[in-house]
């Protein structure tokens, strides 16, 4: 634990947070992205993916800390104003409503993860709402999602549920405080 509070207050992540890339350790190149371009109103435009990085303010991440117990350990990952959201409003049998949305921070337990490390500089994000990982859909049969949706799924340690956080794409502004 100590490690990942090191890494989180390295980052500049602890007290006032600064926005980061969430890299895949899944292809190369590739970075949480909030898909912005979709026209389905069903997902309200708020969808999570992996795209090649590039940086913009749709793949611009922070992790604000959440005191429990008096230790930082539990996290909400936001971008564009918004919390990654387990999406609980469409039900699909299957992926069991597990995929991942950006909604109106609410501090629910399905908006909290905590971090994994699993060695080089490498960490599973961890959803308190039932111990799944965020993980890269790999199934290509799924039609529109060609192996780019990010959803939970059971923690498995490949590299589709293996991020890093990359300051190199960040913007270095001071997003909450």
């Amino acid at each position: 634990m100590k490690f990942i509070i090191g890494l989180i207050c390295m980052l500049g992540l602890y007290q006032s947070a600064f926005a980061v890339t969430l890299q895949s350790a899944y292809g190369s190149n590739l970075c949480l992205d909030v898909n912005r371009g979709e026209q389905n109103t069903w997902r309200y435009d708020t969808n999570l993916e992996v795209w090649p990085c590039h940086g913009g303010e749709n793949q611009q991440f922070n992790l604000q800390p959440h005191t429990v117990s008096g230790v930082s350990t539990i996290f909400t990952i936001q971008a564009l104003g918004r919390c990654v959201d387990v999406d609980m409003g469409f039900v699909e049998d299957w992926t069991h409503q597990t995929n991942l949305q950006l909604y109106n921070c609410n501090g629910g337990i399905n908006q909290q993860y905590r971090l994994q490390p699993v060695g080089g500089g490498w960490f599973s994000i961890v959803s308190m709402m039932d111990g799944r990982c965020l993980d890269i859909d790999l199934n290509t049969a799924n039609g529109w999602r060609y192996e780019r949706n990010v959803h939970l799924w059971n923690c498995n340690g490949g590299s589709n549920q293996r991020w890093r956080f990359d300051t190199s794409h960040g913007n270095g502004d001071i997003i909450f405080q």
